[in-house]
């Protein structure tokens, strides 16, 4: 056989007697290039017998047709949960591929670590450093084979995670196939609100907190484990409750003074918002000012988020002032007092409500008492002489 192409098988004997035979086989390598139908065509002459001797056949290089598709398990998913892909490899044929290997460097990331959980049925994967290694040897027409890997994230595994597997075989050429996950951390925000900044003694106090988890799902993630700690400030006279809420997941442990709004979300979806208004009744002994703060976390959020606000109390400060027309005055000249109720006009300082006044005036012959003049009509006068007695109420 010559070596350069064309080839040429010749063959020369010399003698050949009855009954003998000469056999001669011929091989080649072949790669994924060759393939086709090589035919053959053999022939020869003698020299002592007229005419010519010739033979055919033919065989046919068969190509393997590798494939390889890589699938998420999901995305985008949420921050906490799991994430994986399933990396499948299949022969289209019709040729048999040999010594068929998979390599697929995996993503990193804060909280990320690899496993593999489904081995393919034939061959073996292993993980490497952050990379899958499989040898799975000979793959027939029409064989598919998978395996799959896993992994946990944490709160801190938010981001994105590009993945390339790429199949080989000793007589096919290599193939590849890539997806991505998009891991979301959620944004669990937190607002207070008190219901006034100041309130008069006696009336309502209150504060409301709003938690939101702002965004939808192609941009942010499930929150889970929301939890909320708000300690409320403790004051004479002021026990707090929950009014309303938008769910059942608020509660106040404790009792006054030492009380503490408390939830607990399972799951929170983005876009979602939860309030709570919590309330309590102040008394004259109240008068002070209320600083709040809530805090919340999630299970799957990093650090912690927290909104203040602040409510005062402020109580009146009522005074009365009276004073004589005069110190002295003769028989037959009328005589008065002139009573002024007042209520202070310093900073700080709250509405009166329900001022009452009581003055018994006092009794003496040819003394009678009646109201010449007020601010408003408020006060009278109530009995007769010589048990009478001023009454005013300013509501």
């Amino acid at each position: 056989v010559n070596s350069t192409p064309p080839q040429t098988l010749s063959c020369a004997l010399t003698n050949f007697a009855p009954g003998a035979s000469y056999t001669v086989h011929i091989t080649s390598t072949t790669v994924f290039a060759s393939c086709a139908v090589y035919n053959n065509n053999a022939s020869g002459t003698v020299g002592n017998e007229n005419g010519t001797l010739s033979a055919h056949a033919s065989t046919t290089v068969q190509c393997p047709s590798l494939g390889i598709t890589k699938t998420a398990d999901a995305t985008p998913v949420s921050t906490g949960s799991d994430i994986g892909f399933r990396v499948t490899v299949s022969n289209g044929g019709p040729g048999t591929a040999y010594g068929v290997t998979i390599s697929d460097p995996l993503p990193i990331g804060s909280g990320i670590s690899w496993s593999i959980d489904t081995q393919p049925t034939q061959g073996s994967c292993s993980i490497v450093g952050a990379q899958v290694n499989c040898s799975l040897g000979s793959m027939t027409s029409g064989q598919s084979l998978f395996f799959h890997v896993t992994s946990h994230t944490d709160a801190t595994s938010a981001g994105t995670y590009p993945n390339t597997a790429t199949v080989s075989a000793t007589n096919a050429p290599s193939s590849q196939a890539s997806a991505t996950i998009v891991v979301l951390p959620p944004n669990v925000q937190v607002a207070k609100a008190a219901d006034n900044a100041v309130v008069n003694a006696g009336a309502d106090i209150g504060f409301t907190v709003t938690i939101t988890n702002p965004g939808t799902s192609a941009n942010t993630g499930t929150a889970t484990g929301v939890s909320v700690n708000d300690p409320l400030p403790a004051g004479t006279g002021v026990s707090w409750s929950i009014d309303s809420q938008s769910g059942t997941a608020c509660h106040i442990n404790g009792s006054a003074p030492t009380q503490t709004l408390v939830c607990s979300i399972a799951t929170f979806a983005p876009g979602s918002t939860y309030t709570v208004h919590v309330t309590s009744h102040t008394a004259a002994t109240s008068c002070t000012q209320y600083p709040n703060q809530v805090s919340v976390t999630a299970g799957n959020q990093v650090g912690t988020v927290t909104a203040s606000a602040s409510t005062s109390v402020a109580c009146p400060n009522v005074s009365v002032l009276k004073t004589a027309d005069n110190a002295t005055v003769s028989a037959g000249d009328s005589i008065g007092f002139n009573v002024v109720v007042s209520n202070g006009n310093s900073t700080g300082t709250g509405t009166a409500n329900n001022v009452v006044l009581n003055d018994p005036l006092p009794a003496g012959n040819g003394v009678s008492w009646s109201i010449d003049h007020q601010t408003a009509a408020a006060c009278t006068i109530n009995g007769s002489v010589p048990t009478q007695t001023l009454h005013c109420v300013i509501p």
